[in-house]
């Protein structure tokens, strides 16, 4: 639904002749308002459907449009709700579905904690206790993270695996030293994997794109975006597109092999 909406707002600002940028001016917000909006992954007011309506000459179609945000925006947060209600182990056993088996081709960039497939129980384990405590949910972290470390039998399989990791991911203190040794080496030893491509974006790196939110690519046909509030999928096939661009643009300021090597070991000396 979101992801509908937002296609159909995209198509009026296409039909009316704008460009994000200008309709942003028109609305007085950011641009990458708009840019969330269109790729379904923010939810617009019914405030902001009218008025992105009136600037685009489809006052007509306004309040229908409005109430169709309202109707996402419950939708939303009744599963929001419904995540809510269960533990951390529910949604690791949630991950695991018939496109985690299916995928043959995993692109992933990962500005904030290491991917999950990537991760160790106690890294995992540290990560989870935040979330835990954010949505205070029941202490159910150990099983949770031995599950999400189960995950990585997919990495003995058929498929490939492409992972951007900023350099300030390793540095970040999520746990004690020890575990961050520990995770490095485990990276480090995924990385000679031949299936498994890490590469790390350095600091101070010249910025040819700004990083984004975090996203996985699924076989260059669908996109699963992790934001704070809850994860989003996007399917268009111009949607996609565009993250598989964002993807090569940051896949091209990353350093691979004993150069992405060096700066795991460096990160936890």
């Amino acid at each position: 639904m979101r992801q509908d909406l937002g296609k159909h707002l995209r198509g009026l600002r296409k039909r009316a002749g704008l460009t994000g940028v200008q309709l942003a001016e028109l609305l007085g917000c950011h641009p990458s308002k708009i840019s969330r909006i269109e790729l379904g992954t923010a939810i617009p007011s019914p405030a902001d459907v009218r008025a992105w309506c009136m600037h685009t000459g489809a006052e007509g179609e306004a309040e229908d449009l409005a109430a169709q945000a309202t109707s996402v925006e419950v939708a939303y947060s009744a599963w929001r709700s419904t995540q809510r209600a269960g533990g951390l182990l529910r949604l690791q056993q949630d991950g695991v579905t018939e496109l985690t088996e299916r995928t043959r081709r995993w692109q992933a960039y990962e500005p904030r904690v290491l991917p999950g497939i990537l991760q160790t129980v106690a890294y995992a384990s540290a990560i989870l206790e935040v979330t835990r405590q954010r949505l205070d949910r029941p202490d159910d972290v150990e099983p949770a993270a031995r599950a999400r470390f189960a995950l990585r039998r997919v990495l003995d399989g058929p498929a490939t695996f492409a992972y951007l990791i900023e350099e300030h991911v390793l540095r970040e203190p999520i746990a004690g030293p020890e575990v961050m040794r520990e995770q490095a080496e485990q990276l480090i030893a995924d990385s000679h994997r031949a299936n498994v491509s890490i590469g790390i974006i350095p600091l101070g790196q010249l910025r040819t794109r700004h990083a984004t939110e975090n996203f996985t690519i699924f076989d260059e046909t669908m996109v699963r975006v992790q934001l704070l509030p809850g994860r989003f999928t996007a399917t268009a096939p111009s949607d996609v597109a565009e993250y598989h661009a964002a993807f090569e643009m940051l896949s091209g300021m990353a350093v691979y092999g004993d150069e992405a090597r060096d700066l795991i070991h460096a990160a936890v000396r």
